[in-house]
């Protein structure tokens, strides 16, 4: 079905293209070179109102048999404050007076028949859904532009991804490519140092285990001395010279030995207990002095706080509280006040005896720590006193046996010198080695971690390259199937150009196809074999740009409304009147809105070649138009009216 909107030139046609892309796309696609600084409220509102509030509104109805189906609505409200001069504002992309604030509203309405109308925010995303952008010079199509129209075909594979759907596909593709790059960056924070860690935990263990196999063989070297050394002792023991002093040199060392323990566990409980009385000792000179000076304040009578009752005297004779309350005789609140001074005495009292108390007992168990560390001290001097004093006595006996002039006692004795001296060597040997061990026990510990940490960065690379390897090889397919679908519309979109352009072209024998390349660039071929593009006339251009569009809308399936400004201002002829014929032919189906002049519509064509007259565009498509209006503009101001 055709609807006409008629009007002289300047009547404000354009202006109705370029509303209905404002309110779209919130832009005017279709302003002439001229007409780029004009502001895009009319000028006319403007002068009418020089200051105050300005409402600018447009709203779309799209139906179909059914009904609506879709409102979309667009809104400018600025304030004007009297300036003429126009400025571009970069946030509206629109053309206002200086010192405007502008403010655009967009609504998206989507008719539901279980739900009604519902409303959202992605306006943007909804329209480019039905009407794309992309598509809009083909079907919102200014028959005044034709030699623009197919410089613009790049735009075309962006429109076709959008009403055919591919956009989904090429979604994925472009979230694969960026998950792709997410999961990289995180594989390269997580680039394992395993064969290093490894290393690291093999050497230690390697030391480790070195260091217990010394370690026993120190043990099994030192059972073996300490065994001669018993062997020494008991023959030097059962000696007619010596056994008395090598019996009292065995007792000894016993009685060393214990010492010994007896020493290392009074220094071992001298050490807690300094670490647990370490701070409370550090704090006794504050806290004492502090008690004293407590005590000090109390003999003079200033502690505890006398609280002075004067002012609540005071109030009482006023028989007035400072908040305005009655204070007089048997009033709740005279008793309360009255025994204020009591509870507060007693309070500050009971505070002074608390801090004290508390002081008090942090003195006691300072001094308790103090003595308890005092005992410990000289159960430690007792102890050393009382190795020292062993020490020598061994001392001396051993002197006594070194000094017999028996030989084979002598021999004896230097054999056990020699023994005890190797014992004393593997004894600070097995020391070393024990705190060697305990060292190489922790930095295996520590080792330990290390890898256990590498070997999960180790594992989360691998998943993260097996992530990666599945966005490859899906990015692979997915593109590859994107290329063959906007391929194969192409291809689709080609072959219905052809056919529409070959069938309705009225030179039958010019042109053989109509091929369109994978960069969207569309030709026409010559029976004569060369090919044909800007050079096609006029009325040539415009037929092939309705075969295409006529073949987006049957491949896509995408049944846009098309609306056509000035179809045949810059076509004469027979080719004119060959378009009038078959545009209705060529675009069966569809809602079709056709901005004219009133010669353009209403005059008799005549073709200048043939000197052939045919009838006004308006005879020859009135059985399809289901609607005729004029424009009128008068007083400044269009107006659109119903014939």
């Amino acid at each position: 079905m055709i609807t006409i909107l008629e009007g002289h030139n300047g009547s404000g046609k354009t202006n109705i293209m370029n509303a209905v892309t404002w309110c779209l796309y919130g832009k005017e696609m279709h302003l002439e070179a001229g007409e780029k600084n004009f502001p895009t409220i009319n000028t006319k509102a403007l002068l009418e109102k020089p200051h105050g509030m300005i409402n600018m509104h447009v709203k779309l109805v799209l139906a179909d048999k059914y009904g609506e189906k879709f409102r979309i609505e667009r809104e400018l409200v600025l304030h004007s404050n009297g300036m003429v001069h126009i400025v571009y504002d970069e946030q509206t992309g629109l053309l206002i007076p200086a010192g405007s604030v502008p403010v655009v509203n967009a609504k998206f309405y989507e008719y539901e028949a279980s739900k009604g109308w519902a409303s959202t925010e992605y306006v943007t995303e909804k329209v480019r859904h039905i009407l794309p952008e992309d598509l809009a010079s083909y079907f919102l199509f200014d028959g005044e532009k034709l030699e623009d129209f197919f410089e613009q075909v790049e735009n075309i594979k962006r429109g076709i991804v959008d009403v055919s759907q591919i956009q989904i596909t090429q979604r994925t593709v472009q979230n694969l490519e960026k998950l792709a790059k997410e999961i990289r960056k995180a594989a390269n924070k997580n680039i394992p140092k395993l064969k290093e860690t490894e290393q690291n935990l093999t050497n230690v263990e390697n030391d480790l285990d070195s260091v217990k196999k010394q370690i026993q063989h120190t043990v099994e070297d030192l059972d073996t001395k300490r065994k001669e050394l018993r062997d020494v002792e008991s023959v030097l023991a059962q000696s007619q010279v010596v056994g008395n002093y090598q019996k009292r040199i065995n007792n000894l060392n016993h009685t060393i030995k214990r010492l010994k323990d007896d020493i290392e566990e009074k220094e071992e409980k001298r050490a807690k207990h300094v670490l647990t009385s370490y701070y409370s000792a550090m704090a006794f000179p504050a806290i004492y002095r502090t008690l004293n000076h407590i005590k000090k304040k109390s003999d003079e009578g200033v502690l505890p706080v006398q609280v002075r009752d004067t002012f609540i005297r005071d109030l009482l004779d006023r028989n007035t509280c400072i908040c305005g309350n009655n204070l007089s005789d048997g009033t709740l609140a005279r008793n309360k006040v009255s025994n204020l001074s009591k509870s507060l005495y007693a309070k500050t009292g009971e505070l002074y005896i608390e801090i004290r108390f508390q002081l008090n007992n942090i003195i006691n168990e300072i001094n308790t720590k103090k003595s308890d560390l005092e005992e410990i001290e000289r159960g430690l001097v007792g102890y050393k006193d009382s190795l020292d004093e062993a020490n020598l006595e061994r001392k001396d006996l051993e002197e006594k046996i070194g000094n017999v002039d028996v030989q084979y006692i002598k021999e004896i004795h230097n054999k056990k010198i020699s023994i005890e001296k190797t014992v004393e060597v593997l004894n600070r040997k097995y020391g070393s080695l024990s705190i060697e061990k305990d060292r190489l026990a922790a930095a295996l510990k520590l080792r330990r971690s290390e890898y256990d940490r590498e070997l999960e960065k180790k594992k989360m690379k691998d998943y993260l390259d097996r992530r990666l390897a599945f966005c490859n090889t899906a990015y692979k397919y997915l593109d590859k199937i994107k290329n063959e679908l906007l391929g194969d519309v192409r291809c689709k979109v080609e072959d219905s150009t052809d056919k529409y352009f070959l069938q309705l072209l009225w030179k039958k024998n010019t042109y053989t196809k109509v091929t369109i390349d994978e960069d969207y660039n569309m030709t026409a071929h010559h029976v004569d074999g060369y090919e044909v593009r800007d050079s096609l006339s006029k009325g040539e251009k415009l037929l092939l740009a309705l075969s295409f569009m006529a073949a987006l809308r049957s491949v896509t399936g995408f049944r846009f409304p098309l609306m056509i400004d000035t179809p045949l201002g810059r076509v004469s002829g027979e080719p004119s009147h060959n378009i009038a014929t078959l545009l209705p032919r060529i675009l069966q189906g569809s809602q079709i809105i056709i901005l004219v002049t009133d010669s353009e519509y209403k005059s008799q064509i005549q073709d200048d070649a043939s000197k052939q007259k045919f009838p006004p565009i308006r005879d020859t498509i009135k059985q399809y138009v289901g609607a005729d209006y004029d424009i009128i503009f008068k007083d400044d101001k269009s107006e659109v009216i119903m014939k």
